[in-house]
Order: structure tokens, then C-alpha cells, then sequence
């Protein structure tokens, strides 16, 4: 029963979705036996490690693209950042501002009645 609930929510995950339309649209190459057996010809062999290399090259151009994507988007927040802190704007600065203004107030006041109790 948990594992009905279990694949319900998987289900709903459109992520699943897109690995299982991949898989059923997947097609295993014509050099890959279903039963490995001891038996495997060189040609086999050199087939698979066609197919191998394959892969990974595909899995490096993957990685490279989303490697490239976190930069960019990491590059255009280090950007953002710069222009909120160049305009004034930036979060960060604002609740020092507000610190720094407080704590202005604060002293002023200290000094206004400093001297209005001494004069």
C-alpha cells in the first residue's frame, strides 16, 4: 500500500514523466546481445566500447552545458549584486544604512540632552 502511495507521487513528478518517455523510447543499439554470455567476439567488444564512448560523450557535453548554465546564472547574480550595491539598493546595505541612521539618532539624542541638562 505505501508503495502504491509511493508511485502516485512519482507519478505526479513530471521529471518521472520525462525519464520514463525516455526509456520507453529508448532502443538498445543492435551490437547489444540481451544475454551477455563468455562468448563475446571482438567485434562485440569494440560495438560496446563504441557505444560506451558514446555515452560518455554525451554525458560530458550534458555536464558541460549545465556547468556553463550555473556560471551564467551565477555571473548574472554576481552582476545583479554589483548594480543594487553601485545604485544603493542592495538589501545588505540598506539594513546597515538603517543601523548606522538608528544608531545616529540614538547618539544625537544622547548628546541634545547631554547638553540641554549641563547648560
Amino acid at each position: 500500500m505505501a508503495d502504491e502511495g509511493l508511485k502516485d507521487s512519482k507519478a505526479n513528478d513530471g521529471q518521472i514523466d520525462d525519464d520514463r518517455l525516455n526509456e520507453e523510447d529508448y532502443q538498445e543499439p543492435d551490437c547489444r546481445s540481451e544475454n551477455i554470455s563468455e562468448d563475446i567476439t571482438d567485434t562485440e567488444i569494440e560495438c560496446l566500447k563504441k557505444e560506451l564512448q558514446s555515452e560518455i560523450s554525451e554525458l560530458e557535453w550534458e555536464f558541460k552545458q549545465a556547468k556553463e548554465s550555473l556560471y551564467n546564472e551565477r555571473i548574472m547574480q554576481v552582476e545583479n549584486k554589483l548594480n543594487q550595491a553601485k545604485m544603493g539598493t542592495a538589501p545588505e546595505f540598506l539594513h546597515v544604512l538603517s543601523l548606522v541612521e538608528e544608531t545616529y539618532k540614538i547618539r544625537l539624542q544622547v548628546c541634545y540632552l547631554h547638553f540641554t541638562n549641563h547648560s
